[in-house]
């Protein structure tokens, strides 16, 4: 048995989105971040259909890369939670195996995690591939920036070890203000010129995510990363975004309606008593499938086509929907939670605008009830 909401995944949005990507992004590869099983999209969907366009994965942690190799992506799978992390968390000899095994690209961000992985690669007589990232200034994860040339060194006296790439991350790059994304490529760009200098520069550097590739062209180095773009959403002021599509359609069912006379509540609180006879659609979704309980009461959806208010407080598993001015839907009236089409109430932008947020979080936000399946 299936649950009865499902995701709808456009096929051709998503290649159009990575086509614009990689125009926008020549001569560099890309790296498509699926990372948060493709942020709420369905990992194993996106791998079949990004597969020919993309030279290399992105994910946060090794079980995300385990799936990936169980749906048979091709090419480098880089892993960007450090390996130093893991360390910490336990589990040391299991991750390390399963980054030898599935022949993943660890990233580094220090000398315990570097030796600690070579060491074990020695023990197993192999060679491994690992990338080096940087703090530019965003204050998180990356080695700072004069331990760069030393860590390389140091992986380049290391037999077992392969860097393959150097790479930052952007902290602001969909700012309005261009100065501290600016200031971020001078320490990257000074970097590279010193490894250069010092003749350790064979490596692919790259820095820009979804926003810097539309805005900061010139920051492509060797590799973009898109994220979220590939999804079709930005939060980026830039009118070449406005070329991407979204991919994502929300739906489920209609699985009971009723008469409520005035004065009758609608939910939890109760925070929506009906000030008029009020015919109501109990929706088969929730809060726990990702329709955020902020959407109480201000939230629309359309059913058969044609809008519709939320009603009081969103459940755990119901939405209750007015359905007074739509006499033909009843049981089994499938209704759209979220509408690819940017301009509806409903989009996953103007959801994420509702909630004064970001699209990741309303897409990453989709439930392990929900059904991922690619439509055309």
């Amino acid at each position: 048995m299936q649950y009865p909401i499902r995701a709808c995944i456009s096929r051709s949005a998503l290649r159009h989105n990575i086509m614009l990507l990689r125009k926008l992004s020549r001569p560099a590869a890309v790296c498509a971040m699926v990372k948060g099983d493709a942020y709420g999209h369905g990992a194993r969907l996106a791998v079949r259909v990004l597969q020919p366009h993309v030279q290399a994965w992105g994910v946060a942690f090794i079980p995300e890369a385990e799936e990936l190799r169980a749906c048979r992506a091709r090419g480098p799978i880089i892993v960007f939670c450090p390996l130093d992390d893991y360390f910490q968390r336990g589990g040391r000899k299991e991750a390390l195996d399963a980054v030898i095994d599935l022949r993943l690209t660890s990233v580094i961000v220090g000398l315990s995690g570097l030796r600690m992985l070579a060491r074990h690669a020695q023990r197993r007589r192999r060679k491994v591939d690992v990338q080096i990232k940087v703090d530019t200034g965003m204050g998180r994860n990356g080695c700072p920036p004069a331990d760069l040339l030393p860590l390389l060194q140091s992986a380049a006296a290391l037999p077992s070890i392969r860097v393959t790439g150097v790479f930052s991350h952007f902290y602001a790059a969909d700012a309005v203000d261009a100065e501290r994304s600016s200031n971020q490529r001078q320490c990257f760009d000074r970097l590279l010129q010193e490894v250069r200098e010092a003749g350790l520069g064979a490596h692919m550097w790259h820095m820009a995510n979804s926003a810097a590739i539309f805005r900061f062209p010139a920051a492509g180095y060797d590799m973009v990363r898109p994220g979220i773009a590939l999804y079709g959403y930005s939060n980026f002021p830039d009118h070449r975004a406005e070329g991407l599509q979204p991919v994502l359609d929300l739906y489920a069912p209609v699985v009971m309606t009723k008469q409520l006379p005035r004065g009758h509540a609608c939910g939890y609180g109760p925070d929506f008593i009906t000030r008029r006879r009020t015919r109501v659609g109990l929706v088969a979704a929730g809060y726990v499938d990702g329709y955020s309980r902020r959407l109480s009461n201000i939230g629309q959806v359309d059913v058969d086509g044609r809008l519709a208010p939320v009603l009081g407080r969103v459940s755990m598993d119901t939405i209750i929907v007015d359905l007074t001015h739509l006499p033909l839907a009843d049981v089994g009236s499938q209704v759209r939670l979220i509408s690819r089409r940017r301009k509806d109430p409903h989009s996953v932008q103007s959801i994420a605008r509702q909630l004064n947020t970001i699209p990741h979080e309303v897409t990453c936000a989709l439930g392990r009830r929900v059904e991922r399946c690619l439509v055309a």
